[in-house]
């Protein structure tokens, strides 16, 4: 449990769920590209056949299958694309390394600091010039 724990604080979680988002992502695309090819080959074999697929009705039944299938792998793909880059980003923020905070929080001691003011301190800053 040590070694999954200095993992987690050391962001290596959260970068891996974002790689597996982008893996995920280019395969996702791959398939789907593929199986565009696939009805597109299926269209054009049966406009090739004129005779045995004489309606465009026809045509549409033989590639709407693929076209269910291709349509059912592009929202997978996004799902689980979109679920592994959120839980990579809330890994992160939630037990990354805490350096990013220290970075952007220092403190000028010299820096003019505003406060609200009361009626007494501006009495007395007045009592104090005169």
């Amino acid at each position: 449990m040590n070694r999954f724990m200095k993992l987690l604080k050391n962001g290596r979680v959260g970068k891996i769920c974002k790689l597996a988002a982008l893996v995920i992502a280019l395969i996702g695309t791959a398939q789907v590209l593929l199986q565009f090819y696939a009805i597109w080959a299926v269209y054009r074999e049966t406009r090739a056949q004129p005779a045995q697929f004489s309606s465009s009705l026809t045509i549409v039944y033989s590639a709407l299958p693929n076209l269910s299938s291709t349509l059912q792998s592009v929202a997978t793909t996004i799902f689980y694309v979109v679920v592994l880059y959120s839980a990579g980003n809330i890994i992160n923020a939630f037990f990354g390394p805490a350096h990013d905070e220290t970075g952007t929080n220092n403190i000028d001691e010299t820096a003019i600091t505003y406060g609200p003011l009361d009626d007494g301190m501006i009495i007395e800053s007045l009592d104090k010039r005169r």
